[in-house]
């Protein structure tokens, strides 16, 4: 028996997310009951479609590499959280505009290149079918947060390797998305990518 989806109900109308409730029958003869939060207007024909990008922001500086971090007022946390520069694609962007404009938006820094793109990844699949890709480009330029929307309050930060560790150790509110990123910087005890690694 294969699992097969028998119902899809939207139960909100809301411009940027909204609740679904679905009903599968699935592997074992069961019928599931499953409420999931979109971004999608038709959750069943943009599968595999990102919505989102998550931006990892190489600085360099006196022969070093910064990332570019945010410490950003998270409405449903109400609170500040650490993470990075990201926002949704909205419809009729390309993946590149929305990095460059997010970028702009949010740290005030220009792309200078583009170094890799992520194939598109869920981030939390049992609560959502949010799929988002992850970019890593190298930024140029002057922070400002003049360019921020009304709703944002960010605060953009250099950080240092000693700044990740910092962080990794000492912070309760981190995005799980960069704790995996910051980790890796961690392991390898400087803020780059290998070559084999943005070639990917």
């Amino acid at each position: 028996m294969k699992t097969k989806l028998l119902s899809l109900e939207k139960l909100t109308s809301t411009k940027w997310l909204n609740l679904f409730r679905s009903h599968t029958r699935n592997v074992k003869g069961k019928t599931v009951e499953w409420f999931f939060a979109s971004r999608s207007k038709d959750p069943l024909k943009d599968v595999n479609t990102s919505c989102a990008v998550l931006i990892v922001p190489i600085y360099k500086s006196d022969q070093r590499n910064l990332l570019v971090m945010t410490k950003e007022y998270r409405y449903p946390l109400r609170d500040y959280m650490y993470g990075l520069p990201a926002g949704l694609i909205e419809t009729g962007d390309t993946l590149e505009h929305t990095i460059e404009k997010e970028i702009k938006e949010e740290t005030g820094l220009e792309v200078k290149e583009i170094l890799d793109i992520s194939k598109p990844v869920y981030t939390s699949p049992g609560f959502s079918d949010e799929c988002i890709n992850i970019a890593i480009v190298e930024v140029t330029g002057e922070i400002s947060e003049d360019y921020q929307d009304d709703h944002e309050d960010i605060k953009v930060l250099l950080c240092d390797i000693e700044d990740v560790e910092d962080i990794l150790r000492n912070t309760s509110k981190l995005d799980a998305k960069v704790w995996t990123i910051l980790y890796h910087f961690l392991l390898k005890n400087k803020i780059s990518f290998s070559k084999d690694l943005v070639d990917i």
